[in-house]
């Protein structure tokens, strides 16, 4: 399966000899405190009205970098515009249309391991069971979450994320976590359903999604309606008609759709009922501690309501302790998944003889 765009197309990691060309828009002491960084780390840089040229000598940009992190703030960085000019090419006029602001500089910068790690598709998925609320020993489904592999160290997928909206890859990681997680689902030959996580705005009109997934779903010998794709950071949709109609294809397809962070905000209740999906997932700060905060269980409860009342099945995400699974139980919660039953894993949990999880809370089916 191909990604939607080459990633060698994508500029890799920035490298030295150079200069740094930054131009200060603002008044403000952002300049001062660069300057003064600069001098104490013994950078040679010069000053032309707004614009700081700084030179550097060697092959490796990450000391600048991470000087230029520690010195500004996420908002500097975003209003500073940056060109990077490499010793030996003199800038052109194509390069006055390559402006970029810092904080893209410093991402591109610092991401070589990414893009490099997209290129070898280096990731695996691990899964985390979702289980009935009143049986655990009733496995619904896994949801699949991402992992990246750096050497020995895995790389969390909300680094992974983080980096690639810096370098406007959102949806070519979207695409690499679901390739993966249906191999996965695959290679363990999972009957349940599967959770593939995607964000809304990387959806567009949902045709290009939903002819990779049927081709990789087919390939890999699973069926459609296994596949859940569920909706997360909806507290970011931009263009809530386009998501509706791209799910209602992926529905008529035969998929199945879930909404993320039921809870998180009274917009969620909105695309709650714009969307109807066929799950909606309890937000996990809701959860926490609901078995003994009257504020959270009385909002609780009008959730778990509302989703009954239109038909949607609930999932309550984040679930660590006896007393929430107890109160979800007694308060007709369908689905519950978090590391009170079981931590994501490379590999799924798998039944004992008994029916239930080798977890560290399989008492909970006796």
């Amino acid at each position: 399966m191909q990604l939607s765009t080459p990633i060698d197309a994508v500029p890799s990691q920035i490298e030295g000899p150079g200069t740094l060309y930054l131009r200060f828009f603002e008044k403000n002491s952002a300049r001062v405190r660069v300057a003064s960084a600069l001098e104490a780390e013994n950078y040679y840089f010069e000053r032309d009205g707004d614009v700081l040229l700084i030179s550097v000598a060697s092959f490796d940009v990450a000391p600048l970098v991470c000087l230029l992190r520690d010195t500004l703030f996420a908002g500097e960085q975003r209003a500073i515009k940056a060109i990077w000019e490499v010793q030996g090419q003199p800038l052109c006029l194509r390069d006055c249309f390559n402006v970029e602001s810092l904080k893209a500089f410093l991402a591109r910068a610092q991401s070589g391991w990414f893009l490099d790690m997209m290129r070898e598709n280096r990731f695996e998925t691990h899964f985390q069971p979702i289980i009935s609320v009143a049986h655990p020993e009733r496995v619904l489904a896994f949801e699949a979450l991402l992992r990246g592999r750096l050497k020995d160290e895995i790389v969390a997928p909300q680094t992974l994320f983080e980096v690639a909206r810096g370098l406007n890859l959102g949806r070519e990681l979207d695409d690499a976590a679901r390739f993966c997680a249906i191999k996965s689902a695959a290679k363990h030959r999972l009957k349940s359903k599967i959770f593939l996580n995607v964000s809304p705005n990387t959806i567009g009109d949902g045709r290009d999604m939903l002819l990779s997934t049927l081709e990789a779903v087919e390939d890999a010998g699973l069926l459609r309606e296994q596949i859940v794709f569920e909706v997360v950071e909806s507290e970011c949709i931009d263009d809530v008609p386009q998501l509706k109609e791209a799910l209602a294809g992926l529905r008529k397809a035969g998929f199945r759709v879930a909404l993320d962070d039921l809870g998180a905000g009274y917009a969620s209740l909105q695309l709650l009922s714009q969307l109807r999906p066929d799950y909606v997932k309890l937000d996990r700060e809701l959860v926490a501690g609901v078995d003994c905060d009257r504020f959270k269980a009385l909002i609780a409860e009008k959730l778990l309501e509302t989703a009954r009342a239109l038909g949607i099945t609930t999932v309550a995400e984040g679930v660590e302790s006896r007393g929430e699974w107890e109160w979800l139980r007694s308060h007709g919660g369908d689905f519950a998944q978090g590391f009170y039953f079981a931590h994501p894993a490379s590999y799924p949990p798998v039944m004992s003889s008994r029916g239930a999880f080798h977890l560290a809370h399989a008492a909970l089916a006796a």
